[in-house]
């Protein structure tokens, strides 16, 4: 049928096929969102989980208090420059329509499909200035590969990573207006293009950082696509010697910012179990981890927990890795350098240039299958290149075996994401799912281990947290949990399984000047508290624990982490201690001395104890950091709402 298909388009007058492209892109764009909505959405119903609880669940309270929309946009912490876009998004759902996750999810699967369609129109708009015959359909093949992928659940399932959607969204807009503009008749049609491509690249690293690498993703396009030598506009000189400054320069700027990482790299990977060259040396084993999940995926170890991949991979993994990625980055840097036009290139260019920030020398953790949603375009267009390749040149008798087997593996794609996206149907699935794939994850052990505790199984939970400390020191991608995080969890699943608190909390204090509090486990207690999860609880003993510990750690000559001790301060704050929140909040104020928050914690402190002095002396240290800048808009409402409720100058 398809052959036919092929066959008709083939006979068809040039100025009716023209015709017909525009209607056929709308067409297909629709089949394919139709069938994107109807895979993703067996996930839905996974509910809030990791991130979400704190980047998402926190804009609820816009549902009661909508006047707070702008100061919330513009207070998250998620990146250097706040990704006030994606938190409006997810603001403006709480006001607008005030669902749930499974709302949110639904959402997010309308964004793939729409990303989808952007991904059909641009690479059509590439193979269009290739001159590759039967474009629209090859650029069909190209988004059914890339949208209906295993690879993509997570990035549309999980619901904070909305962030990585809609940076792709602005990313592929201003590709298509730039391929719009060049392909452009008229001046006014041209320059009314540019400035909208401008425009949305200026907006995607405002949705999520690394939208900035639009800027050298366009110069590839121009260089491999449009005015290298060899392409449909060769005569461009000053237009490819542009694209060849921008892509030097951000090779520049690649080095500069990795230069400033390994020289403070102690600092950097504070946090971080591995190292800088660690870090370095896992690259070309993640990038062909990534492409290979992508061309030939294994849905059985996918997920959001890979905190068990082994930073120290063996020879035989590691070689043959680097070899490919330095044989890749070597052709696109001659491609690059000789100024010559490659489909081929333009793939790999928007591949590594695509995971040069989150997969290369900054401290993040060492592998999620988000960071390949937008480069994994690049391996797409490889696809499509040798593909095509092969169809013109060596296959060229067997253009229809080709095509068959084009057809039998997108197909096998559509067929194991609907599986796998199964697996997101509800939490515990999702957790059952990670925890087969990932034994040795620490995180999946410790998210196992709560769960069956709310089943009232205390024993196995207590099991599986002993086992998530030994595996968080057995692996460097792994955060090290200490003996103290390890009671601290014990704590967590004895409330949700209704066991007494202090049963797991030891007698005497062990040595903890060198272990470390993992913040995120006294947030959750202090969650537990605020929620009434186990209101018979006896969550002053805990608080006499946790305060003897950080005592013990402080006398040792120690030191615990700003955050964990901002944590301990909410979780002290919700016991009702406020001169323990009080303490940790100053405490973590030395580390990090202009923190809003730090601050709205002891103010809050101060004027529980109705200390006149210090809440005066307070408000202007909080008033002088308003003056310098240091505050979010949220900490300014604070302030303003405690003006108004007292009589300060």
């Amino acid at each position: 049928m398809l052959n036919s298909l092929c066959l008709v388009v083939s006979h068809i007058p040039n100025r009716i096929f023209s015709r017909m492209l525009i209607p056929a892109c709308c067409i297909g764009s629709v089949i394919l969102f139709a069938v994107l909505f109807l895979i993703f959405s067996q996930g839905i119903g996974t509910g809030y989980v990791f991130d979400d609880i704190t980047s998402v669940v926190p804009l609820h309270r816009l549902r009661e208090q909508p006047e707070h929309f702008l100061p919330l946009v513009f207070s998250d912490v998620s990146g250097p420059l706040g990704r006030p876009i994606s938190i409006a998004s997810f603001a403006a759902e709480q006001v607008f329509l005030g669902g749930g996750p499974d709302q949110s999810q639904a959402i997010s699967i309308c964004l793939h499909g729409i990303n989808a369609a952007l991904v059909f129109f641009v690479v059509w708009q590439m193979l269009r200035f290739a001159d590759v015959s039967k474009a629209l359909i090859l650029a069909f093949f190209v988004a059914v590969v890339w949208a209906a992928n295993p690879q993509k659940v997570s990035s549309v399932l999980y619901i904070v990573q909305r962030m990585t959607l809609l940076a792709t969204t602005f990313m592929l807009l201003a590709v298509s207006m730039y391929l719009s503009a060049r392909g452009s008749v008229t001046s006014a049609a041209k320059v009314i293009r540019f400035a909208f491509s401008a425009l949305f690249a200026f907006l995607a690293p405002f949705a999520k950082e690394n939208g900035v690498l639009v800027f050298p993703v366009i110069a590839a396009v121009e260089l491999f696509l449009i005015s290298g030598r060899g392409g449909p506009k060769a005569e461009d000189g000053q237009l490819r010697a542009l694209s060849q400054l921008v892509l030097i320069l951000g090779l520049g700027v690649f080095f500069v910012l990795g230069l400033r990482t390994f020289i403070h790299a102690e600092s950097a990977y504070a946090i971080r179990s591995f190292d800088f060259w660690d870090r370095i040396l896992f690259t070309p084993v993640a990038l062909m981890d990534y492409a290979k999940q992508f061309l030939l995926p294994n849905t059985a170890v996918m997920g959001l927990l890979h905190d068990d991949v082994s930073v120290s991979v063996s020879a035989i993994r590691f070689w043959p890795a680097a070899i490919l990625m330095i044989g890749a980055t070597l052709l696109f840097l001659h491609c690059m350098l000789r100024g010559t036009a490659s489909f081929f290139a333009l793939g790999l260019s928007i591949f590594l240039i695509g995971h040069c920030l989150e997969t290369t020398f900054l401290p993040l953790e060492l592998y999620f299958e988000h960071r390949n949603y937008f480069p994994s375009l690049g391996l797409a267009v490889c696809l499509a290149a040798a593909l095509h390749y092969l169809a013109s040149n060596i296959w060229r008798d067997y253009s229809r075996l080709l095509l068959g087997g084009a057809v039998a593996y997108s197909a096998a794609l559509v067929l194991s994401t609907s599986i796998y996206a199964q697996h997101w149907s509800s939490y515990a699935a999702l957790l059952a799912h990670e925890l087969n794939g990932h034994p040795d994850s620490a995180r999946a052990n410790t998210e196992y281990a709560l769960a069956v505790a709310e089943s009232g199984h205390y024993d196995l939970a207590v099991d599986h947290i002993d086992k998530a400390i030994i595996l968080s020191r057995s692996y460097k991608a792994a955060r090290i949990l200490g003996e103290v995080d390890g009671i601290a969890l014990k704590v967590a699943a004895a409330c949700l399984s209704g066991q007494p608190l202090a049963a797991e909390l030891p007698d005497d204090l062990l040595r903890h000047d060198h272990d470390r509090v993992h913040s995120r486990v006294f947030a959750m207690l202090a969650n537990m508290v605020r929620d009434q999860a186990c209101p018979d609880g006896d969550w002053s003993a805990i608080s006499d624990w946790a305060f003897s510990h950080v005592s013990a750690v402080s006398n040792a000559g120690g030191r615990v982490h700003w955050s964990a001790l901002r944590d301990l301060a909410f979780f002290e704050r919700e016991v009702g201690n406020f001169t323990r929140a009080y303490v940790y909040a100053s405490m973590a104020s030395e580390s990090n001395p202009n923190d809003g928050t730090l601050m709205r914690l002891k103010l809050e402190a101060a004027l529980a104890a109705n200390d006149a002095a210090l809440i005066r002396q307070l408000v202007e240290e909080f008033e002088r950091m308003q003056r310098d800048g240091k505050l979010r808009p949220v900490d300014t409402i604070f302030l303003e709402k405690l003006r108004s409720i007292a009589e300060f100058p």
